[in-house]
């Protein structure tokens, strides 16, 4: 059944964040207008976005981010109400603008704002407001969403929700596929007298038995990844850099054949995307470049991503990502925290605040990094898994969608990632186990 929504102004920005909200997350037909007749008279499930009351309808009182224009510098105020985190405080069913909230969350307004960055020019997710609210760890926008389904199904009981189920991604960035092996003779004796300069005798005596044979390369854990894998029947997507070599990518030669002959392992046990490389960035000739290598080497077209070092300049990034084909990334979450950075789990259609309009990409955010634990917040496995529990509780509390990031290093269980393949295995049983 379809949803009327009245909004005595229609904007760009309010189709987008009404087709977020009804049409992705709920699933409903939606039909938006500015004809008060119209909606005075009809019969269909009603959403007024007004100040002004109509009976049998769901009012949300609108704050009027939505039909500005242009991004102003104000933060907007939060509240608690019944154990529920909301921005823009008001008047309607939930005391609040949940659409003006959500749309501030998703759009990123924020970071357009607020001008600080780290040494990667990243974002820094403690100056976000859901972290400085203590709310990062909680689908903000979907737990908004579960409560506007339920007024919904309660004022309307016909209307028919789309049926939803927690999903889950495994996805992996092969930021290095291999410690030593396929990198040939001048890398890898550069990397032996340096280990030697170094005194660093054990990881030279590795390198000697990995070159020679006699051991397994110490980043190769593919076997142990299909078979674990293959076990929970998990979506698996694989994110490959095929980038020149530079200070920040440090992945084998594209044209390396042992390479290519991974890649495209990869691809019959996962969905393969790219991971441009650092420099591509902010040089579109580059990342095209390497957008057609990994489309050659699997012969097919690439639209899935995620920035090497999670590099994401709103919008820049998403138009370069567009303009290249590529309409699905998966960057969307902080480095320095694990949670959600734009309050959700679900994916959603990204808005290009400059431009005010909606965009083709599809943003599919990560929940947490194995190296966000293990490198920035220097926790400890057994400290990880209780937040990996709780952001698994979380995501299927409102039937979301539940990712996360690993590399095939960080399954090693070998020097600094000992003991992480635990948290791995744990987010596996976990996100698979039906409550």
């Amino acid at each position: 059944m379809k949803i009327l929504v009245y909004t005595p102004s229609i904007s760009e920005r309010t189709r987008y964040v009404f087709e977020q909200m009804v049409s992705e997350l709920i699933g409903n037909d939606l039909e938006v207008t500015s004809d008060k007749e119209l909606f005075a008279k009809s019969v269909l499930p009603r959403i007024n976005y007004s100040d002004e009351t109509f009976e049998t309808s769901l009012q949300v009182v609108p704050h009027g981010l939505l039909n500005e224009n242009g991004i102003n510098d104000s933060i907007p105020e939060s509240f608690v109400k019944d154990g529920v985190f909301y921005l823009f405080p008001g008047k309607g069913i939930f005391g609040s603008d949940i659409f003006a909230g959500a749309f501030y969350l998703l759009s990123r307004y924020e970071e357009y704002i607020i001008t600080e960055r780290d040494e990667h020019n990243r974002f820094i997710a403690t100056n976000s407001i859901l972290f400085k609210n203590d709310q990062l760890l909680i689908p903000v926008v979907d737990v908004w969403m579960s409560q506007l389904e339920r007024e919904l199904t309660t004022m309307f009981p016909k209307l028919g929700m789309k049926e939803r189920e927690f999903q889950f991604e495994m996805t992996f960035d092969i930021d290095n596929a291999y410690a030593y092996s396929g990198k040939g003779l001048v890398r890898n004796f550069g990397g032996l007298f340096r280990d030697l300069f170094n005194g660093y005798f054990g990881l030279v005596w590795r390198r000697l038995k990995t070159l020679t044979g006699f051991t397994p390369d110490p980043y190769d854990h593919y076997a142990y990844l299909t078979k674990i894998l293959s076990r929970y029947e998990v979506l698996v997507r694989w994110f490959i850099p095929v980038g020149d070599r530079s200070t920040y990518d440090k992945n084998l030669a594209f044209d390396s054949e042992r390479y290519r002959r991974l890649i495209r392992k990869l691809a019959r046990i996962g969905n393969i995307g790219v991971h441009p490389s650092y420099v591509s960035n902010s040089n579109v000739k580059i990342l095209s470049k390497e957008v057609n290598r990994l489309k050659t080497i699997i012969g097919h077209v690439i639209t899935r991503s995620r920035q090497h070092f999670l590099k994401i300049e709103f919008p820049v990034t998403y138009r370069n990502l567009e303009g290249r084909g590529i309409i699905h990334d998966y960057s969307m979450g902080y480095p320095h925290e694990p949670g959600f950075r734009a309050g959700t789990g679900r994916p959603f259609i990204f808005y290009d605040l400059l431009s005010e309009t909606t965009t083709k990409v599809r943003v599919h955010p990560f929940a947490y990094m194995d190296g966000t634990f293990r490198d920035y917040k220097n926790v400890s496995p057994e400290d990880a898994m209780i937040t990996v529990k709780e952001l698994i509780e979380n995501v299927k509390s409102v039937q979301g969608e539940f990712i996360c990031i690993w590399h095939n290093d960080s399954v090693s269980d070998l020097d600094k990632w000992k003991g992480w393949r635990q948290v791995f295995e744990y987010t596996l049983e976990q996100a698979s186990y039906e409550n």
